[in-house]
């Protein structure tokens, strides 16, 4: 599992590539944390490249979500592939956040808020 952290402005964009499991879990949150500061105001995943979602890759995303909302901050999704969305949807990840089909339009609600 691959974690890129890039930059669009002053928003981190981390592109996840490979296998979201049990193994590889915790070293995408603790690298997601690490992204976090207290004026962060949103983070966003690009799913594009990511070929598997487990339960404890769900779990990451809500423990991350929590910690950028105890900042009044919030986690975006954008680009998920078929079988991330099919995983969304049937968790209900896809009401409980904001999920964009490409990273543009994720970029141009965040620069429409600021």
């Amino acid at each position: 599992m691959q974690v890129i952290i890039n930059q669009a402005g002053k928003i981190p964009v981390v592109i996840l590539k490979g296998r979201m499991d049990a193994l590889t879990s915790p070293d995408v949150k603790n690298q997601l944390l690490g992204t976090m500061n207290p004026g962060l105001k949103v983070l966003i995943i690009d799913c594009s490249l990511l070929e598997y979602l487990s339960s404890a890759g769900i779990r990451v995303f809500y423990q991350i979500a929590r910690a950028m909302a105890d900042w009044q901050g919030e986690l975006i999704f954008c680009s998920t592939t078929a079988v991330v969305s099919e995983i969304f949807t049937m968790v209900g990840m896809d009401t409980d956040f904001k999920i964009f089909p490409h990273l543009d339009e994720a970029l141009a609600l965040v620069n429409e808020k600021n």
